[in-house]
């Protein structure tokens, strides 16, 4: 099942953390846009590995319970085995918009458990 996250909220995981992600875009802002591709993610100091890089195919409920609507998210598959317990990463998620605009989101992963 594919978690929710935002970026104001910090995101614990654990060593044997390998699950699907979504960072929803419409607290950002991003009005009628939507995602057209997931660009990068990236971990600072690397360790978290990230996979299945793509914007969201269907509604989902949001943080709060509100609909995420089709192409308002960033969803990735996140796998912690590289990570260390006790380090706190630093996410970075980029997309292009329909409109060929681009952004950036961080997120705080704290790694936590074994």
């Amino acid at each position: 099942m594919t978690q929710t996250i935002s970026a104001k909220t910090p995101f614990p995981f654990g060593l044997g953390f390998n699950d699907t992600l979504s960072l929803n875009w419409t607290a950002f802002g991003i009005g009628e846009r939507t995602i057209a591709t997931v660009d990068n993610i990236s971990a600072n100091p690397p360790g978290p590995t990230f996979t299945n890089k793509a914007p969201n195919a269907e509604v989902f409920p949001g943080e709060h319970g509100q609909d995420v609507a089709i192409g308002k998210a960033a969803t990735f598959t996140m796998n912690g085995q590289g990570a260390t317990v006790g380090i706190d990463y630093q996410i970075t998620v980029s997309v292009t918009f329909n409109d060929g605009a681009k952004d950036a989101a961080v997120f705080l992963a704290p790694c936590r458990a074994a």
